[in-house]
């Protein structure tokens, strides 16, 4: 019963270890420039008026 419980203990360890070097990982390779994030909110803007604010005149 105990050598389960130290198994079981060891593969969680090894499982936290696992999801911490991802999220080093993940947090270290997402920088996004604020010219970036800027163009992709216009263009998001644009495509609403553009060919969601048509079909919603449409539908209404």
């Amino acid at each position: 019963m105990e050598n389960e419980m130290l198994e079981r203990v060891e593969q969680l360890e090894e499982k936290v270890k696992r999801l911490e070097g991802e999220l080093a990982r993940t947090m270290k390779a997402r920088k996004i420039s604020t010219v970036r994030m800027f163009g992709e909110g216009l263009l998001f803007l644009v495509f609403g008026v553009v060919v969601v604010g048509p079909i919603i005149a449409v539908v209404i």
